[in-house]
C-alpha cells in the first residue's frame, strides 16, 4: 500500500503497476489522505481498465501538463488534458517516447506536442504553431494562452 496526499503519486503508481505487475505483483493499493479523510483507491483495477500505451505514456503527459511545475497549464484542468488526449490520440506515440528520453526531442514530435497544446486550449484551432495560435487569442486573458513555442520547448 501507498500513503500519499499528492495525485503525483497516484500517476506514479498507475505506471509503475505494470511493471510491478510483470515481478507477479496482483494488487497495489493507494491510501488517499486529504485532511482528516481517507480514501483507498484500487490501482491495480485503473491499471487494468488503462491501454499498455496510456500507461507508458502517463510519466510524460503527467510532466508535461499536470505537474505541479507546470504553471503553463494552470488554467486547463486534468480533465481536459485527458479529454483532449483522447480525441488528439496521435500524440500517444511521443508521450511514449518522451517518457523514455527526453534527450532528443525531434522537430515533428514537438509539432505534434504544438498541436495538443493547442487543442487543449481550442479544440476547434486549425493552426499549428503555438506562436501563431498566441496571435489568434490577443483578447483572452493572458492566464488562458499557452506560453511561447520557445518557453514551452525549455519546459520539456
Amino acid at each position: 500500500m501507498i500513503v500519499a496526499v499528492d495525485l503525483d503519486m497516484y500517476v506514479i503508481a498507475l505506471f509503475a503497476f505494470r511493471q510491478l505487475n510483470a515481478m507477479e505483483l496482483e494488487e497495489l493499493w493507494l491510501k488517499f489522505r486529504t485532511g482528516k479523510n481517507n480514501r483507498f483507491i484500487a490501482i491495480h483495477r485503473l491499471a487494468v481498465s488503462l491501454s499498455r500505451e496510456k500507461s507508458d505514456a502517463l510519466p510524460f503527459i503527467h510532466l508535461y501538463t499536470w505537474c505541479d511545475t507546470a504553471s503553463a497549464f494552470s488554467v486547463i484542468g486534468k480533465l481536459t488534458a485527458w479529454k483532449t488526449w483522447i480525441i488528439y490520440d496521435e500524440v500517444t506515440p511521443v508521450f511514449i517516447r518522451l517518457s523514455k528520453s527526453l534527450c532528443d526531442m525531434s522537430d515533428k514530435e514537438y509539432n505534434i506536442l504544438q498541436r495538443f497544446t493547442i487543442h487543449m486550449c481550442n479544440k476547434t484551432s486549425t493552426v499549428e504553431d503555438i506562436n501563431e495560435f498566441r496571435k489568434t487569442r490577443h483578447n483572452s486573458l493572458i492566464e488562458n494562452v499557452p506560453t511561447t513555442s520557445v518557453a514551452s520547448r525549455q519546459h520539456i
